[in-house]
C-alpha cells in the first residue's frame, strides 16, 4: 500500500468522466504547475496534505484525512488582459471535476469525496492560461502491518 493510494482511483475516475480533450495529469503542487509550462485543456491531481483524525491507542491503526487538489486548466487566447475567458473555461471543467468526483468513494476510501476549501489559484503570469483549484476530503484506515489481514 501507500500513502497516495486513492490516487490512481481518482484520477482513473476523471479519466473515465471528462470530455477526451481534456488531460489528466498531475503535479506536484500547485506552485510548480503555475510556473511551469501548462497543458491545456487539463486536470492537475496534487496531494495538498492531510492530518491523523483519530488513531487507535497504540498507535498502530489510524484515520488519515487528505485534502486532494484537481486543478482545471484552460488556455483561451482572447484572455490576454483580464484573463476572464480563460477562467470561464477552466471554470466549466472545475464543476466538471466536481460532478465526477464529489460524493463517490474510491476503491480503498473510508468515505465518500466531499468538496473542501478550495485555495486560491494563484496570479498566473499568462492571463491566457487561467488555473481553478477544487479541493476534495478523503479518508482512508491505515493498520499497521501486526493488524493487516484481521
Amino acid at each position: 500500500m501507500s500513502l497516495f493510494r486513492l490516487r490512481a482511483p481518482m484520477l482513473a475516475r476523471l479519466r473515465a468522466a471528462l470530455p477526451p480533450q481534456v488531460q489528466v495529469l498531475t503535479a506536484v503542487n500547485l506552485g510548480a504547475l503555475l510556473y511551469g509550462t501548462q497543458v491545456a485543456p487539463a486536470v492537475y491531481l496534487i496531494y495538498q496534505g492531510g492530518t491523523v483524525p483519530e488513531t487507535r491507542h497504540d498507535g498502530l491503526a489510524a484515520r488519515i484525512a487528505q485534502t486532494w487538489l484537481a486543478v482545471a486548466c484552460a488556455r483561451n487566447p482572447s484572455a490576454s488582459q483580464s484573463g476572464a475567458p480563460a477562467q470561464d473555461d477552466a471554470g466549466v471543467i472545475a464543476e466538471q471535476v466536481l460532478d465526477a468526483l464529489a460524493g463517490w468513494q474510491p476503491e480503498g476510501a473510508s468515505k465518500v469525496l466531499v468538496p473542501a476549501a478550495f485555495p486560491y489559484g494563484g496570479d498566473n503570469p499568462e492571463a491566457t492560461v487561467q488555473l481553478v483549484p477544487v479541493a476534495l476530503a478523503a479518508e482512508f484506515t491505515y493498520r499497521a502491518p501486526a493488524l493487516r489481514g484481521s
